[in-house]
């Protein structure tokens, strides 16, 4: 165990150097590759695009695998603190694997802090002010607790490494050769480069499995394999194949994220106030009511302003029949 640990602190300070972080979920022979690119990139004198890439490749497949993902998912449902947001890592996944990645990002961005405040157990309705997001950080990485304490910590001090230096990061000192995953340049709109492209969408993947990983710690809910026969996890991972491949359409995707959006505690489903059809058959009634008023209005100015030029007409012709009738004989 303590090789284990001494090898992922070590994998885990230089990934960071990069914008990365790993958790338990990187086992075996995937940790022992990651562990040799970790070596390689300290002896070599790559650029840090090189070394992003190198990382990215790397931990793509893991990130993304369908039932990691859903397993993930599965436990921000059932977990306190994460089930309050739940949802919007639903929303984010289902995104990601269209390759919405922009859609993902801006789903799960605001996750990271509702999860800290609830730790920290503040809620606007009491009327406190908002602890500062150093005081949430330090909240959540200075405990420990007695179930798998060497573990928690090391997951605690990524998370710190990873929230104060990069994702909350001051953008004046922050390192936008390797990242714009920031949240104040995300949602303060302070540039326009790329913050959602496959890299950065799994660094915030990466982001969202720590936190699960520490609440999963402290609730004890920390199986050795992904469970099996569970339909909430089961169902997930087969709609992720399917948005994967594209072999759903369009209409039954989304009745289909919308019933597991639905297993969500705090998700308010919207698809019954939004109603499209409906408000087209408005729409077109409108522009036809509009028209057909339009246009008796017009034919009924037309028929006022052409009578007496009817008359006129009328009269040249009882003229011309008047005139042109033979006298009797």
């Amino acid at each position: 165990m303590d090789d284990y640990l001494a090898k992922y602190r070590y994998v885990s300070q230089v990934l960071s150097k990069y914008g990365w972080f790993i958790n338990g979920e990187i086992i075996g022979g995937d940790f022992e590759r990651i562990k040799l690119l970790c070596e390689e990139i300290e002896s070599k004198n790559y650029d840090k695009d090189t070394c992003n890439e190198k990382i990215n490749y790397l931990l793509s497949p893991i990130i993304f695998n369908p039932y990691s993902r859903a397993f993930v998912n599965y436990r921000f449902l059932i977990l306190p603190h994460l089930n309050k947001f739940s949802h919007l890592v639903d929303k984010a996944t289902f995104h990601y694997f269209k390759k919405d990645l922009l859609s993902s990002i801006n789903c799960l961005t605001p996750v990271i802090e509702g999860v800290l405040l609830s730790y920290y157990n503040w809620s606007i309705d009491e009327g406190k002010r908002k602890p500062s997001l150093k005081e949430l950080v330090e909240n959540i990485c200075a405990k420990e607790g007695e179930f798998r304490p060497h573990l928690r910590k090391l997951y605690n001090d990524s998370l710190k490494n990873c929230l104060h230096n990069w994702f909350y990061a001051n953008t004046n000192s922050f390192d936008f050769e390797s990242s714009n995953l920031n949240r104040h340049y995300i949602s303060h709109s302070l540039g326009n480069d790329n913050y959602y492209s496959i890299s950065e969408c799994n660094r915030m993947f990466s982001i969202i499995n720590i936190l699960c990983e520490i609440i999963a710690i402290e609730s004890r809910y920390f199986p050795a394999f992904i469970p099996e026969n569970i339909p909430e996890i089961d169902d997930r991972v087969n709609l992720y194949y399917e948005l994967m491949w594209k072999r759903i359409s369009l209409k039954k995707a989304l009745i289909e994220e919308e019933r597991l959006l639905n297993q969500n505690k705090y998700y308010v489903s919207q698809e019954s106030l939004l109603n499209f059809r409906e408000i087209v058959e408005a729409e077109n009634k409108k522009h036809n009511d509009f028209s057909n008023s339009f246009n008796k209005e017009k034919k009924e100015k037309a028929s006022k302003i052409n009578r007496p030029f009817s008359f006129i007409v009328q009269l040249k012709n009882l003229r011309f029949r008047f005139f042109s009738q033979k006298p009797k004989q």
